[in-house]
């Protein structure tokens, strides 16, 4: 859906992802082998959760990439995207036990 509202893009994202914390919340590692028939163009797969989560995630991870190229060129600053390569919080310091 075209639209000029950041706010738009925003809530399409974080509806996108509501689904994606709420699996993660309630599965079991286990829950992620159990797999659901599904049919694509006319062939009949065996998808598994695992299966659905990445695609999901390695779309965004796709669509990360073409914004943080249009943005710089425009050269319009996107930290997180370019100097923290993706990721928007830096991972936990590791503590010396």
């Amino acid at each position: 859906m075209p639209s000029d509202d950041s706010r738009v893009l925003l809530d399409w994202l974080e509806a996108g992802w509501e689904s994606i914390y709420r699996s993660l919340g309630e599965w079991t590692v286990d829950d992620l082998a159990r797999t659901f028939p599904h049919r694509f163009r006319g062939t009949d797969y065996l998808i598994s959760r695992q299966w659905v989560l990445w695609r999901m995630l390695s779309h965004d991870i796709h669509h990360g990439g073409q914004l943080a190229l249009l943005l710089a060129m425009q050269d319009i600053p996107a930290f997180e995207l370019r100097a923290l390569g993706g990721h928007i919080t830096e991972p936990p310091l590791l503590r010396p036990s």
